[in-house]
C-alpha cells in the first residue's frame, strides 16, 4: 500500500453544504421548473435510483477486499462490475440524488446548484484520488482512465 490519501472530508459533506444553499436560495427565490408537481415523481424515481450505483460500488469493492472510506488507502484496484461502467459510481450517485432532490422539490434554482456540486466534488475528491490510483497502480490505471469514463 502507498501513503493514506491526503483527503479529510468525507465526500457527502459537499452536496450536503452545496444542496443545502441551493435550498435556502429556493426558499428565498422559489422557481419552479414546471407548473404542477409532475416532477415529483420523476425525482423520487432518479432518487431511488441513486442507490443502485452505490449498493454496486460497495459490493464491488468488498469482493475486491479493498476500502470503501476515500480516506485509506486502497488494497487493490477494482475495474470489475459497475466499475467497468463508470470509474465513480459513488459520485455518480450522489449527482442522481442531487438531481432528484431538486425534481421533487420543483426547483430550478437547487438543480442549477447540481453544477457546482459535480464540479467541488471533482475539484476536492476525484482529482485527488485519480492522483493516488495512478501512483499506487500505475500503467493499469493508467489503461483503465482511456478505457472507463469518468461519471457514465
Amino acid at each position: 500500500m502507498s501513503e493514506t490519501p491526503k483527503i479529510k472530508v468525507i465526500p457527502p459533506l459537499t452536496p450536503i453544504g452545496t444542496m443545502s444553499i441551493g435550498f435556502v436560495a429556493h426558499l428565498f427565490v422559489p422557481v419552479p421548473l414546471v407548473a404542477g408537481i409532475g416532477t415529483m415523481w420523476i425525482g423520487l424515481a432518479i432518487l431511488i435510483l441513486s442507490f443502485v450505483p452505490v449498493g454496486l460500488g460497495v459490493q464491488a469493492l468488498r469482493a475486491a477486499r479493498t476500502t470503501v472510506d476515500v480516506r485509506r488507502s486502497p488494497a487493490s484496484l477494482v475495474t470489475s462490475g459497475i466499475f467497468n461502467l463508470t470509474r465513480n459510481p459513488m459520485y455518480l450517485a450522489i449527482m442522481l440524488l442531487c438531481v432528484g432532490l431538486a425534481l421533487i422539490m420543483n426547483s430550478l434554482i437547487m438543480l442549477l446548484f447540481v453544477v457546482p456540486t459535480g464540479s467541488a466534488l471533482c475539484l476536492a475528491f476525484i482529482r485527488k484520488e485519480e492522483a493516488i490510483l495512478e501512483q499506487q497502480f500505475g500503467q493499469p490505471y493508467i489503461d483503465y482512465l482511456h478505457s472507463v469514463r469518468r461519471w457514465i
